[in-house]
């Protein structure tokens, strides 16, 4: 899929380059074929008591993931990609958010009440389907895409132990 904010395609999308984003889809469809989708990804930031300079700077991410999600919808109808709805996933649980934070904290070195440090939405867990169809009302599809990307990928089961090398030992080594 096409990926995140900072994939190519996105990428292009936001510097103005229609063209280029135009051709990494169509070399990616050559490649891939029906296997081939563009994503989207919406990230609303619902974090209380962050300070309003912080939350502009998170707003700012989201308008130009707005900005780019506009134009692959657009770009998919006219050169017919499916388009899937995908999900940042740094934590598994909603209420894992502040426990994220504080942890990109230690990573960085900053303190919490560091206003410029480092800062994610936390909306970065694994939603539900109901929560991802709730960020993209308008577009239904995308959840229904979703589901037929995870149809796509081949069940397997590992129903024996741990598969090891057996090496013999030298015995001038023992």
């Amino acid at each position: 899929s096409s990926a995140c904010l900072a994939g190519q395609i996105p990428q292009a999308i936001l510097s103005g380059d229609i063209d280029a984003a135009c051709k990494a889809i169509e070399w990616h469809k050559r490649v891939f074929g029906d296997d081939y989708y563009l994503e989207v990804m919406h990230h609303r930031t619902q974090i209380e008591g962050l300070p309003q300079e912080a939350q502009a700077d998170l707003d700012g991410v989201g308008a130009r993931q707005q900005e780019a999600n506009a134009k692959i919808f657009e770009l998919a109808r006219e050169m017919g990609v499916k388009v899937i709805a995908t999900n940042d996933v740094h934590f598994i649980r909603k209420e894992d958010g502040p426990v994220h934070d504080r942890l990109i904290c230690i990573t960085t070195n900053a303190n919490i009440n560091d206003e410029k440090r480092l800062r994610y939405t936390q909306q970065e867990y694994l939603k539900s389907e109901e929560e991802m169809s709730a960020l993209f009302p308008g577009h239904p599809e995308v959840i229904a895409n979703t589901i037929e990307v995870a149809d796509k990928v081949e069940a397997y089961s590992i129903d024996r132990g741990h598969v090891l090398p057996k090496f013999e030992i030298d015995p001038a080594f023992l």
